[in-house]
């Protein structure tokens, strides 16, 4: 990407940071040390400067974080980031969730985890093409100045309203792959959506292409009696009736402990770790093919130890000249709320709960867009709704069934979130929308 459109973005980052902070009227979300805090009545989750979840520096206060032993500083300027060195130790944030939605200080335990931070964490990502892979995991990015593989981040935000938070990381690989990913934490959900795009700058195909989620999650640590050890299970594994790929983790001593990585693309598929909290190096491809002994990989698989969990996402071949593949997943800490997010009735599956709830077949592009965008999967009578960064509707639609085209030269550059509901006022879908 050219250092042009490099400074633009970093220069509208700081602007939009600076609008949110003066103006956000329900400010939950918050930058610290280049670090993103979001939090809705009853998750919280730390975003690390690379894009892991498990932060690298302390929240703001009204969240319940974890101890770490040390933590890189990091600020942003209206040109770079710019990581300042390793501070003492302080308190930082992974995952934390009342399950109980009776309040953060009420019930035995309150609430549950830091699912990520005690002990040996890891949660973070992997990205592989044409052979070569990078690991972007959070205690990589607590223990330097640079990322790995050349990883250049440039534009991390966030935006706060009444619906819930959302934060956006940013950022470009090998000078050929630009990166986005959105956190989006809905008011009243146990669940988090992230939505990612991956887009080949080049003028040439990329073949091969995968990511990779992982986490070795520490659900009871910090609880009575708890330690490292966790139920990992494979849930689901496609192919299924709802197009479901579930992998969780349960703590062995507080049924209620639980999280799961879920999503309904057709390119994904789970594994469990047999050893170690992380997958090795450039093994994306042999995970993603079943080939690798030290995972398990079948449906109702199940290992009791401490070894991480995590999805494969198979992107084949991004063509050049701005070849984009968009996909999404959710953390969730119920089987209730991964049954919301997914769209799965009730289960014969242990760990997949028992709610059924409507499934959604929404698509949006482009995005980014520029003048108009489309969304498919529409019914007759449904509304479509876009917000912007303070949380005020800015337009409002009834659609027809299947494609609906709407306009965008009215609006401003910026950061929105599109929210579609069906005919009784239902929320259906919820996603981020960026207006260049």
């Amino acid at each position: 990407m050219n250092l042009a459109l490099f400074m633009g973005k970093l220069t509208k980052f700081v602007l939009s940071f600076i609008l949110i902070l003066l103006y956000a009227m329900d400010l939950h979300a918050q930058i610290n040390e280049c670090n993103v805090f979001i939090q809705n009545n009853y998750v919280e989750v730390g975003v690390n400067w690379n894009g892991a979840y498990g932060s690298s520096a302390t929240p703001p206060s009204g969240y319940h974080p974890d101890t770490l032993s040390s933590f890189y500083s990091c600020s942003v300027t209206s040109t770079s980031f710019n990581p300042l060195g390793v501070i003492a130790t302080g308190s930082a944030l992974g995952f934390v969730a009342d399950v109980d939605k009776d309040g953060w200080a009420t019930g035995t335990p309150p609430y549950y985890g830091d699912y990520i931070l005690p002990g040996s964490h890891q949660e973070g990502w992997s990205f592989m093409a044409d052979g070569t892979q990078i690991n972007e995991w959070n205690y990589l990015a607590a223990d330097s100045s640079v990322l790995e593989g050349g990883m250049v981040p440039y534009d991390i935000e966030y935006m706060s309203g009444p619906t819930g938070d959302t934060s956006k990381w940013e950022g470009e690989y090998n000078d050929q792959f630009y990166i986005v990913q959105f956190t989006v934490l809905d008011t009243s959900k146990l669940f988090f959506t992230v939505y990612m795009s991956i887009v080949n700058t080049s003028l040439s195909p990329s073949n091969n292409v995968y990511y990779m989620r992982t986490i070795k999650s520490n659900n009871d640590a910090l609880l009575s009696g708890g330690g490292y050890t966790t139920r990992n299970k494979i849930d689901e594994q496609l192919p299924n009736t709802y197009n479901a790929t579930v992998v969780s983790s349960a703590s062995t001593l507080y049924p209620e402990a639980y999280v799961a990585l879920g999503t309904n693309n057709l390119q994904a598929s789970s594994f469990i770790i047999k050893n170690g909290v992380a997958p090795f190096y450039n093994t994306i491809d042999n995970i993603s093919a079943g080939i690798d002994t030290n995972y398990l990989y079948t449906l109702n698989d199940s290992l009791t130890n401490t070894g991480g969990i995590g999805i494969i996402f198979n992107l084949g071949t991004l063509p050049g000249s701005l070849g984009e593949d968009d996909f999404s997943f959710v953390y969730a800490f119920t089987p209730q709320a991964l049954n919301q997010a997914l769209g799965m009735p009730d289960s014969t599956n242990s760990n997949v709960g028992v709610k059924n709830v409507i499934a959604t077949n929404y698509t949006l592009f482009p995005n980014p867009v520029k003048s108009a965008f489309t969304v498919s999967g529409m019914e007759n009578g449904s509304s479509i709704s876009m917000y912007d960064a303070l949380g005020r509707m800015v337009t409002q639609k009834v659609s027809k069934t299947g494609l609906n085209t709407f306009t965008t030269d009215n609006l401003s550059t910026g950061f929105y979130i599109l929210m579609v509901k069906d005919a009784d006022g239902n929320i259906q879908w919820k996603t981020p929308l960026e207006k260049q």
